[in-house]
């Protein structure tokens, strides 16, 4: 394949599978119960929200009622570059200025998550002032057995 392929980068496969992979199946329903951005996990319980600025954030994380972590997030990504020219040798980036979370791309069904996943919209209001609505982001899933 090569880049001028159109279906190079393509997510639909090349070619007809003859099997498919395991599916989720919750014969009882979902173990996790969502209601507007608060998720609970039997013993866990947690809010979130999904910021431009730092990406997917989780607030009053608890375990048992109990407060394990107030907010858990991404704040800062540093990324270290090197070039052959002493003043780029050891160049550092802060890639947070360019915005963690409003360049997220949306998840995909049965690939990035389950099937069974339950999938939430994300509104941000960009620079430009036009919205951006994110269809399938985050998602809540229970963790694999």
């Amino acid at each position: 394949r090569t880049d001028s392929d159109p279906k190079y980068a393509s997510l639909r496969p090349c070619r007809k599978f003859q099997t498919y992979g395991p599916l989720q199946f919750e014969p009882r329903g979902p173990k996790y119960h969502v209601v507007n951005n608060h998720v609970r996990y039997f013993d866990w319980e947690f809010a979130f929200c999904h910021s431009p600025a730092s990406g997917l954030q989780l607030f009053d994380i608890r375990f048992r009622k109990e407060r394990v972590v107030y907010e858990l997030s991404v704040q800062e990504v540093n990324s270290v570059y090197s070039r052959e020219t002493p003043g780029l040798m050891r160049a550092k980036f802060l890639d947070s200025h360019y915005g963690i979370g409003k360049s997220s791309n949306e998840l995909v069904k049965d690939m990035d998550c389950p099937y069974s996943a339950t999938f939430l919209h994300t509104l941000h209001l960009m620079e430009t002032g036009n919205r951006k609505v994110g269809e399938r982001r985050p998602s809540a899933y229970p963790p694999p057995p």
